[in-house]
């Protein structure tokens, strides 16, 4: 059984970062590994390992959670327009 690092220990969160690259986009898929990395980072690392198909679930996953964050992104600037247009002051002279 191999201690390495793998699959199982990708996490994805919305305040990625990367000891190495800095601030990521939101769900960028990182390791734990003492420090957090993304994971082009952690492909120089001997101690983690990914098969092709799982690296086609990492990015798959990746994506699907990047864009329901950006939806929700998306929607709420939505709702925040529609809140200004109902506010927005009359030109009516006094």
């Amino acid at each position: 059984m191999s201690d390495k690092l793998g699959i199982k220990d990708v996490k994805y969160e919305e305040n990625s970062w990367c000891e190495h690259c800095g601030q990521l986009e939101p769900y960028t898929a990182v390791v734990e590994d003492g420090s957090q990395y993304c994971l082009d980072c952690m492909r120089m690392s001997d101690n983690f390992e990914l098969s092709e198909e799982e690296r086609y679930e990492v990015e798959v996953k990746e994506t699907s959670e990047q864009i329901k964050y950006h939806k929700r992104s998306y929607d709420n600037l939505i709702q925040y327009a529609i809140e200004l247009g109902k506010r927005k002051p009359s030109n009516k002279a006094n």
